[in-house]
């Protein structure tokens, strides 16, 4: 039996692919490497094995944010190890789950447009080129964390159309010092600005917010997808919230740059199960 573990910092989504084919899935408390301890990925590991019926598993492969160092690896290998029994363990960072469930072992450029952005160029086995995204503050083009800035911003410096400036005063009542305040200040700025993307969803029929979408579309594809020789030649595949949700305008944007985008998902987890059960087959 293979455990597959697609982990976030809001939950962990777990698939149990048996012997006989059928898959089992629970889920659990999220983990991020970078945030979280050792003890924190245990507890939720517990909850999910007990969820499952504390399965004796051949393999686990567990993909997550934040595993990109050797320390990091290490401490999430060790947490599950204390709670999962496998005679094998594989740890790997969240961008080769959406390489592996977007493309599903063919050669092609991953996406993923959530909270922050990232991407690579998968050659069917391994990542082989990742442009940088730099983080929110400085890129992260096409994320919600800086669609949600350029709206903040937008409204003040009383850029945005009055129509949509009161409904935003009206939903956050929000003040300059506060919104610096949790930039500069905040333990989370990148989550605190990204929630403001919901404003975006709720009126992206409105002229001002699609372009400004759009133009958030359009400036990941120039700063960052379009670096990739390979951005015109080979399928081009996302997944996260902002490119699931937004996949209208996402899509306008890759016809209008000559990119043929094949696959938006939110989430890798499907993707992950049938790419390890063709493994598997």
């Amino acid at each position: 039996m293979i455990l597959i573990a697609d982990a976030g910092a809001t939950s962990i989504d777990w698939r149990l692919i048996q012997q006989n084919g059928q898959v089992a899935q629970a889920k659990s408390k999220g983990y991020n490497a970078f945030q979280q301890s050792e003890e924190d990925l245990k507890a939720s590991v517990k909850d999910a094995m007990e969820k499952l019926e504390y399965p004796k598993v051949n393999s686990v492969h567990f993909y997550g944010a934040g595993i990109s160092s050797e320390e990091n690896r290490t401490k999430t290998e060790k947490g599950l190890k204390s709670e999962v029994s496998a005679t094998e363990y594989f740890i790997e960072h969240d961008l080769l789950a959406a390489a592996r469930a977007l493309l599903l072992g063919k050669p092609g450029i991953a996406c993923i447009l959530g909270t922050g952005t990232n991407s690579c160029y998968y050659d069917g086995n391994d990542i082989i080129n990742i442009i940088p995204s730099l983080g929110f503050a400085l890129g992260d083009e096409g994320s919600g964390a800086s669609l949600g800035r350029n709206v903040v911003k937008s409204y003040l410096r009383q850029d945005m159309p009055d129509d949509l400036s009161k409904l935003f005063a009206k939903r956050y009542n929000l003040e300059e010092k506060e919104v610096l305040k949790n930039i500069y200040q905040g333990s989370t700025p990148s989550q605190y600005l990204a929630s403001f993307a919901k404003f975006c969803f709720h009126h992206k029929k409105h002229p001002y917010i699609y372009q400004l979408i759009y133009d958030e579309f359009k400036n990941f594809f120039e700063n960052i997808l379009m670096k990739y020789d390979q951005s015109k030649t080979s399928p081009v595949a996302f997944n996260g919230s902002i490119a699931f949700y937004y996949s209208d305008i996402l899509r306008q944007v890759g016809n209008d740059s000559g990119v043929a985008i094949s696959t938006i998902m939110e989430s890798p987890i499907a993707g992950l199960t049938l790419y390890h059960q063709n493994k598997l087959s």
